[in-house]
């Protein structure tokens, strides 16, 4: 079985959290993240590593108000679907990744170009993604 390392969270401010070589920081109110080695190796010295990120989606229109329990849907709304940006820094100690290429529209998009971090490889802010 691969290494892998998850991460949901809800917050209503940036947070941070590390686990073991893998850092993040996010500053959307919901994210999950997983971090998976395709090679079998640990991920501090995995060479293929797929990062996965979802932020809340929600049909266009889609309403809610507030009850003493939380919050009752009021319209499911319809297509398209909005989904929120990503706002994430991602930093892993794993000096064996050199570029990362993120999943676009586009399939001819370069890679983007990884530096060295405090730990090890990170990568930068990625980048917003339109809502669908």
């Amino acid at each position: 079985m691969p290494e892998s390392r998850a991460e949901p969270r809800r917050s209503s401010a940036a947070a941070s959290v590390k686990l073991g070589s893998l850092a993040l920081k996010s500053g959307n109110d919901y994210a999950a993240v997983i971090a998976v080695a395709l090679d079998g190796a640990p991920l501090e010295s995995s060479k293929r590593i797929l990062v996965q990120i979802g932020t809340v989606a929600r049909p266009h229109g889609w309403k809610t108000r507030a009850t003493p329990k939380g919050e009752e849907i009021t319209d499911l709304g319809s297509a398209p679907w909005n989904v929120a940006d990503t706002d994430l820094e991602l930093s892993l100690a794993n000096p064996a990744l050199q570029v990362a290429h993120p999943a676009r529209r586009q399939r001819d998009a370069p890679p983007t170009s990884m530096w060295p971090g405090k730990a090890g490889r990170s990568a930068s802010r990625c980048p917003p993604t339109p809502c669908m």
